[in-house]
């Protein structure tokens, strides 16, 4: 269900399996619903049919699930598939009419964050997400989850056996970010790489700029959402806008990868957000890749792959006050060996434990235990 032209962290995660599969020597074919879907007129055409926003949302759902279960039954009477993964539970719920085995990769709670973003204006569409995740979760051979903790709201709020489940976390890929020649003390960029929702903290991170003392030091926040507005407000209140600027989405990977590896630090503020709590974030994954400092909320994955201090620097989910004071220690008052040291031993952490290779091992393993059954 997920198109690979919208940035993010989930078409991040299939385009580097996609990658690290065909490197391994796999053959595979990616297929999603239509991108007609998401014009004007089919979400007119949903919005009449449905009788309104909410059953629009599950018509419109309904729609692309029907579309990609043709395009999944034409692959598969084309090709010599052996099983397919599916990456949220609409998909792995009409996965299984191919009668392959099928390995669903579960990055976040679904129906949380349909909460998260839609609030209580769509139970229909959340009871439909619900029961998408029922049906996912009972239909699928072998279910991957990111972080520890999507394991355990799968156990223990869906009843799914632990035994199904194996915990495999985000990987990047550490030729494309990988360490920049610029020189350290001269960079100037904190980066916030971060969709513009609730969960991913922005405010937290521009609300910290206030305690920064060196005034070089600016604020780069890219991504896009709905909560755009209300940060460029937040920044215009706090009298920041000139340290603050916001790029908007950025769509070419390799765009970011320089973002990223020429940034002073990489920041992700993360806070819980209706039950969403950051996972093994591929964002942190890829500023500690370049080798550059990371900042993050001790929180979810983000404290499963993040050792304070000595890959990365972790503060209170929420507090903006301890994050401004451990920036303005940290970039300001240490020597910046400081930093180095840190970003050097983040990245020999990644190579180690989430190179491409080394994750691409783990999942086709759960792959051949789904074959076999």
């Amino acid at each position: 269900m997920w198109s690979l032209r919208i940035p993010g962290g989930v078409p991040s995660h299939i385009t580097d399996l996609a990658k690290a599969l065909a490197n391994a020597g796999h053959q595979w074919s990616f297929v999603n619903p239509s991108e007609r879907f998401h014009s004007p007129l089919w979400k007119a055409v949903a919005l009449a049919v449905g009788r309104g926003v909410d059953g629009g949302r599950v018509t419109l759902t309904k729609m692309r699930l029907a579309d990609l279960s043709r395009k999944i039954r034409r692959a598969v009477e084309r090709g010599r598939f052996s099983l397919i993964h599916a990456h949220d539970a609409f998909a792995a719920r009409v996965a299984r009419s191919a009668e392959l085995p099928v390995v669903l990769t579960v990055h976040g709670p679904l129906s949380r964050e349909i909460r998260m973003l839609m609030g209580e204006r769509s139970p229909r569409y959340l009871d439909y997400a619900l029961d998408s995740e029922w049906e996912a979760y009972t239909s699928v051979q072998r279910i991957i989850a990111v972080d520890s903790g999507q394991r355990d709201i799968m156990v223990c709020e869906h009843g799914v056996d632990s035994r199904k489940v194996c915990v495999i976390p985000n990987a990047v890929d550490t030729e494309l970010f990988a360490p920049s020649s610029t020189i350290f003390p001269d960079r100037t960029t904190l980066l916030v790489p971060r969709r513009l929702v609730r969960k991913n903290g922005v405010d937290i991170a521009i609300r910290a700029m206030a305690l920064v003392t060196d005034p070089k030091l600016e604020l780069v926040i890219a991504g896009d959402g709905p909560e755009e507005s209300h940060l460029r407000r937040l920044a215009r209140e706090l009298k920041l806008s000139d340290r603050i600027r916001f790029l908007g989405a950025v769509r070419q990977r390799s765009e970011m990868a320089k973002l990223v590896s020429q940034a002073r630090a990489v920041i992700i503020p993360s806070v819980p957000a209706e039950g969403v709590v950051e996972a093994t974030s591929i964002a942190a994954l890829e500023g500690m890749s370049c080798g550059v400092p990371v900042f993050a909320s001790r929180l979810g994955g983000l404290a499963e792959i993040i050792k304070d201090r000595e890959t990365g620097f972790l503060f209170r989910s929420g507090n903006w006050e301890e994050l401004g004071n451990l920036l303005d220690e940290v970039l300001c008052r240490l020597p910046s060996e400081t930093s180095l040291a840190v970003g050097h031993a983040a990245r020999s952490y990644v190579q180690a434990h989430h190179s491409l290779s080394v994750w691409v091992a783990k999942v086709t393993s759960v792959y051949q235990e789904a074959i076999v059954g």
